[in-house]
């Protein structure tokens, strides 16, 4: 769950994050050179050095690029946002031959680190880059004050027919893509409905982010899917250091008859929580054969600075294929609740047969921020049966009474290749 602090009006946000003119533009057919029929079905890309943002406040600049063939296209990319400064809005988004094609998606960061994970669908005609970009709104007070870790991921994945915002296929669609051009408010007497996908029957890969929005009182905003299995996610913002936060739930559903899946979202107590415009479902129809996804459970981490634990643990049959994970983390006390005056670094990160297939991901969480989520993505090949890893740790000794500690979390494994 993410707490939501008191912090700076959001009177500040451009109109690409939320305007309805991001609906207008989001999706668009690209002309381009036709592709080679070798295109591999998978395609992702990952930054193996920090990119610094402009000081300059208001300048996208690119954070990481894949260059796709003809065909639909699903893209998801996730990166390490990093200010050490006084408080801005970091805002990423997605964009492919210099178009935008998602909601945007955005975090608030005061002295600390947290991720971002942006969604697109797209029908190219020809080649096309897909390039994420990121800024900040004001003007940095220190040269280099705002930048993105080194392993910022784009993962694009080949398969249509897609319905997306913009993107008419013919045909039954096998990823259906949903996307709110508008705030959506949350309350803690129930759980609101943010956006919905209706699917046809059959086995169901989804994914669903949003930005969390609260500018009153310190609150959680818990968002969860209505599927099968999977669990929702509450990551929390608080104080000054994160009045908007990103959020990132994944799930699988097995719909016998086909249904609607549905993004819902409440906060803890009576603040004035909101979910961004921009909140956006992907689901993608897979083989049951061709999918694992399980609960990560909850795990305390060493109290002992930078020693790794594992927190998940799948064997996974032989083939091409491409994983994502997301977790939660806090400080946890014994009766379990999550605070204290104490900050760390999270880091996490997958492995196949105990080597590094992703970049990893940090979160920084602070006195004020109390639980942060960390979202990896990596792929791997291999043709004999292999172990999927997820390795959590955090920087500094726990001085106690509370555990830095794993919890709520799921991971999406599925297959599909080749994978480049």
């Amino acid at each position: 769950m993410k707490r939501l602090g008191a912090g700076r009006s959001i009177n500040e946000p451009r109109s690409w994050f939320v305007g309805l003119t991001v609906g207008v533009l989001s999706f668009v057919f690209l002309p381009g050179v036709a592709a080679a029929s070798t295109q591999p079905a998978v395609v992702q890309v990952r930054s193996t050095a920090k990119v610094t943002l402009a000081d300059t406040g208001g300048t996208l600049q690119q954070v990481e690029a894949v260059t796709l063939g003809k065909g639909s296209w699903t893209v998801t990319s996730n990166l390490t946002a990093i200010n050490f400064g006084a408080g801005d809005y970091v805002r990423c988004q997605l964009q492919a031959n210099g178009h935008l094609i998602d909601g945007g998606a955005t975090t608030y960061l005061a002295d600390r680190v947290s991720g971002v994970v942006n969604a697109a669908a797209l029908l190219a005609h020809g080649t096309v880059t897909v390039a994420v970009l990121c800024d900040h709104d004001h003007n940095a007070g220190s040269p280099g004050q705002f930048y993105i870790d080194p392993g910022a991921t784009v993962t694009a994945v080949k398969g249509g027919p897609i319905s997306a915002p913009g993107v008419a296929s013919s045909g039954a669609p096998v990823v259906v893509e949903s996307r709110t051009t508008s705030a959506v408010t949350i309350v803690n007497t129930g759980s609101e409905p943010v956006t919905s996908v209706s699917l046809a029957a059959g086995t169901w890969a989804i994914t669903a982010n949003a930005s969390a929005v609260n500018f009153s009182d310190f609150d959680w905003a818990t968002c969860y899917l209505t599927a099968t299995s999977g669990t929702g996610t509450s990551v929390g913002t608080g104080g000054n250091d994160a009045t908007v936060s990103e959020v990132d739930v994944e799930a699988s559903a097995t719909l016998p008859v086909g249904g609607t899946v549905i993004l819902l979202c409440r906060s803890s107590f009576a603040s004035n929580v909101y979910i961004d415009a921009g909140a956006t479902i992907t689901a993608t129809k897979v083989a049951s054969s061709a999918m694992k996804s399980a609960v990560i459970p909850q795990t305390a981490l060493p109290d002992a600075g930078g020693t790794q634990e594992s927190v998940m643990t799948q064997k996974i049959p032989a083939g091409a294929w491409r994983v994502r994970t997301e977790v939660q983390a806090g400080n946890m006390f014994s009766n379990g609740a999550f605070g204290g005056d104490i900050r760390d670094f999270i880091r996490c990160s997958l492995s196949a047969n105990g080597a590094p297939i992703d970049g990893g991901a940090t979160a920084l969480v602070t006195e004020n921020s109390t639980i942060d989520q960390v979202v990896n993505a990596g792929s791997f090949t291999s043709t004999k049966g292999w172990t999927l890893s997820l390795s959590c740790s955090h920087d500094a000794a726990e001085p106690g009474p509370g555990h830095w500690t794993v919890t709520q979390g799921n991971v999406l494994v599925i297959k599909k290749g080749p994978i480049s």
